[in-house]
Formats: C-alpha cells, structure tokens, sequence
C-alpha cells in the first residue's frame, strides 16, 4: 500500500519590531514569522473551515500582541 503526502497551504505573516532593550539599553530590531495552515482541522468555535482571511486576521493580532510586549535583546533572555 502506497502512502499519499499530503501538503497543506502555509499562510504566513513576518512583521518586526525596533525599539530598546528592556535590560541592556541596546538599540535592537527583533523580527518573527507568524504561521498557520489551511487543513480540515484548523476550525472556527463554531466548527466551520478557516479561510485564508480568518488565518490571516489571527496571525494580524497574534502579531500585535508580540508588538506590544517590550523588546529585549537575544543575548538577554
């Protein structure tokens, strides 16, 4: 029996950040990529299917929520 791969469409958002280390003072530019995929199991509360545009409205607030926190240097974590 032949095993089938199935890939699902990635919707991806990378945003960034700027602004001065909490703990060091450093000026710094911290970057990340939100993601999600469009599979049969990624649902709203009320069981239907997510689309792209409600994928992509999470990853908006997923990003401005790490927006909103304070940056801190890598090397300070």
């Amino acid at each position: 029996m032949q095993r089938t791969k199935i890939t699902f469409e990635v919707v991806k958002l990378s945003t960034y950040k700027t602004g001065y280390c909490k703990k060091c003072g450093k000026y710094i530019t911290r970057s990340k990529t939100f993601d999600q995929t469009i599979n049969p199991f990624n649902k709203l509360p009320d069981g239907t299917l997510k689309n792209r545009d409600d994928i992509f409205q999470e990853l908006l607030e997923e990003s401005k929520q790490w927006k909103s926190e304070p940056v801190i240097h890598a090397r300070c974590e």
